[in-house]
């Protein structure tokens, strides 16, 4: 249903709700989004994404994943071929098999320290993929086919420390460059709570960067 817009459980249902005008079915006991469209809100008190549930929504362009969230269930955004880049929060341990398979629209990944395991074809045919930010330091257990058909002259930034065992591993190995995380100082000023003003944030077609001095860099502090 690529051009849903609005989902509305009924007051009343004992199973399911889509609280908060969130454009949801959420199964109330578990706190688990079974199903989205385009227009969802992913709610902070929802703790998982359930299987296929944004899958074929093509005309889902972003979506901000909430730090309640601890797994992404299999297929959960297949075929989202209309997002072009996703940060996953410092709370998900687990991404499942084919979770981001087909969205050929991504460009980057953030991939944070929590995830543990990532599934079987979970980026299948990401073809657009040009960056990968992955700050796990140990490295996640990752499914053979987890990066199929993913352009593995992409870059790879992952922690300084692990550089050796991203490069040693059977499939993080396949990318041809693996470089170590950098950071840069940005902080908001402890007496007028405002950003440092030798850095902004600014969007450029959709993705959110920041110019420190005369340099610019992505989010995650790597350097462009």
């Amino acid at each position: 249903c690529t051009g849903l817009t609005s989902i509305v459980v009924e007051s009343g249902n004992t199973i399911y709700d889509s609280r908060n005008d969130c454009n949801a079915i959420i199964e109330t006991s578990t706190n688990t989004l079974m199903q989205g469209c385009k227009t969802t809100t992913i709610l902070n008190s929802v703790t998982s994404i359930g299987g296929s549930a944004f899958s074929g929504c093509t005309g889902l362009t972003s979506i901000t994943i909430p730090n309640s969230v601890t797994s992404i269930g299999g297929s959960a955004f297949s075929g989202c071929t209309g997002l072009t880049s996703i940060t996953i929060p410092n709370s998900v341990t687990s991404i499942g098999d084919y979770a981001f398979n087909s969205c050929t629209g991504l460009t980057s990944i953030t991939i944070p320290n929590s995830v543990t395991s990532i599934g079987e074809n979970a980026f299948y045919s990401c073809t657009a993929i040009a960056e990968i930010t992955c700050y796990a330091t140990t490295v996640p257990e990752t499914a053979t086919y987890a990066f199929e058909r993913v352009n593995k002259s992409a870059k790879l930034y992952v922690p300084k420390e692990s550089v050796a065992d991203y490069k040693a591993h059977p499939v993080w190995g396949q990318f041809d460059l693996i470089l170590p995380l950098s950071t840069i100082n940005i902080h908001n000023d402890s007496a007028t709570g405002s950003r440092n003003a030798a850095s902004q944030k600014f969007f450029h077609n959709g993705q959110l960067y920041i110019r420190h001095g005369d340099k610019t860099y992505t989010p995650a502090g790597i350097e462009l």
